[in-house]
């Protein structure tokens, strides 16, 4: 038992090296393997909105992105939507900001410096849900993305 064991990682370090040499990876034996560091790590996403958010009433997304990286970073938008905001009750989806709007379908870029934000604004005219607590979620529509912001809010009458 020990034996097939033994023999079936041998069998796997072989096929490792043999598709790692396929693959081009065959530098010099001490070359170090370097990682690039992902910028989306950098990244960090917030929102703010008008309070208190009132069923039938105006309301305004503020989404915040800021490069808390050491490297600038460059974010690459597929078309003029920048961003969205979800409100959820359990499992079923209550509003969605970008929910029959029309964007134009013309990629952006956007280059964010190291300590540097920018904001985006998304407005609705009617905040069209009934009164209640709901699950938000505020995403970034770019590449790379940061991780989406989530919170629970309360929607008053």
């Amino acid at each position: 038992m020990r034996r097939s064991a033994a023999l079936a990682g041998r069998a796997l370090a072989v096929t490792v090296l043999l598709v790692m040499s396929a693959c081009g990876g065959g530098g010099k034996e001490d070359d170090p393997v370097v990682l690039e560091p992902n910028q989306e790590e950098g990244l960090r996403l917030t929102l703010s909105h008008t309070e208190p958010l009132r069923t039938g009433a105006p309301v305004t997304w503020t989404l915040g992105v800021r490069n808390a990286g050491n490297e600038p970073v460059t974010l690459t938008f597929s078309s003029g939507q920048r961003g969205d905001v979800v409100l959820t009750q359990g499992s079923a989806e209550r509003y969605r900001w970008s929910k029959g709007r029309a964007f134009t379908q013309v990629f952006g870029e956007m280059s964010i410096a190291p300590g540097q934000a920018e904001s985006f604004e998304l407005k609705d005219d009617t905040l069209d849900v009934e009164p209640g607590q709901y699950e938000l979620v505020a995403s970034l529509k770019s590449q790379p993305s940061p991780t989406e912001v989530r919170q629970t809010v309360t929607v008053v009458g």
